[in-house]
């Protein structure tokens, strides 16, 4: 994931004001990462486990959205105009874990609270099965904040 990408996802988390709009830019981002993992399906062995739980996140935030009386976005489509490799993922699931860092500063419904974070360390677990197909440290650091050093 370019800097750039990642800068624009984050800062959207940073600004976002209130849950349900911190719910539709994170459905947006499982959504996304979903797509990145079944354009990768075939080529890094966890992928279709690891799509499958972008979509029941998203799927999940998306219930929690539809509960505040809020509509998500269409999903978008198309995995095969998602340029992705296992390194590009690894950057996806920081630049996920925190924004949800970012995001449970923020949200004041405490069931969102509940659900964020745990699909945060989810996304930490994902992580741990990257950095292992890319033959790197499965845990550089004890509590996983998705900052790039």
């Amino acid at each position: 994931m370019s800097k750039t990408r990642r800068e624009l996802i984050l800062g959207a988390f940073a600004q976002a004001e209130g849950d349900p709009t911190i719910l539709r830019r994170a459905i947006g981002m499982e959504q996304g990462m979903a797509l990145a993992y079944e354009a990768i399906a075939g080529r890094v062995g966890a992928a279709a486990l690891l799509e499958r739980h972008a979509r029941a996140h998203a799927e999940s935030l998306t219930e929690s959205l539809k509960r505040l009386g809020g509509k998500p976005a269409p999903a978008p489509r198309g995995a095969g105009q998602v340029r992705a490799s296992a390194a590009f993922a690894l950057g996806v699931e920081l630049t996920a874990v925190a924004a949800y860092h970012d995001a449970l500063g923020k949200l004041r419904n405490p069931a969102l609270l509940h659900t964020v974070a745990s699909i945060m360390a989810s996304h930490g677990q994902h992580l741990v099965i990257l950095r292992g197909a890319l033959g790197r440290e499965p845990l550089p650091t004890a509590f996983e904040t998705g900052r790039i050093a």
